[in-house]
């Protein structure tokens, strides 16, 4: 072998690997490729979510007009600025839920329970 061909071949090693590890997450269409990459690491997922949804509102309401904007309580300086603040409401509604949630459905649980032992005592 030359120095060229041994050069060559640990070049295409890391290659290989890189090749390697992104074949183990292809899983025969983008969609489930996409949730493989979702399970691997949530909160990354969760933040690139966030980001493209920033992105996407923010690129919407752009396209109005300033009129329409007024209508709605914006405006184009500060645009960015509420949309950021749309999605921090939207974080805090979404926690406070939650938490009512958690309080709410073990007593739906229990209630369910008592009502099946009910109703099997009733047979």
């Amino acid at each position: 072998m030359t120095h060229t061909e041994t050069t060559a071949e640990t070049n295409e090693t890391p290659v290989r690997d890189r090749l390697a590890k992104l074949r183990g997450f292809w899983r025969g269409n983008i969609i489930e490729s996409v949730a493989a990459l979702h399970y691997r690491d949530q909160d990354a997922y969760n933040e690139w979510l966030e980001a493209r949804d920033t992105v996407s509102i923010t690129a919407a309401l752009s396209r109005l007009s300033d009129r329409q904007l007024d209508r709605i309580g914006l405006n184009r300086e500060t645009l960015v600025l509420a949309v950021e603040g749309m999605m921090e409401a939207n974080t805090r509604n979404g926690a406070i839920v939650r938490e009512a949630l958690e309080i709410v459905e073990p007593s739906e649980a229990r209630k369910e329970r008592r009502e099946m032992a009910h109703g099997v005592a009733a047979e």
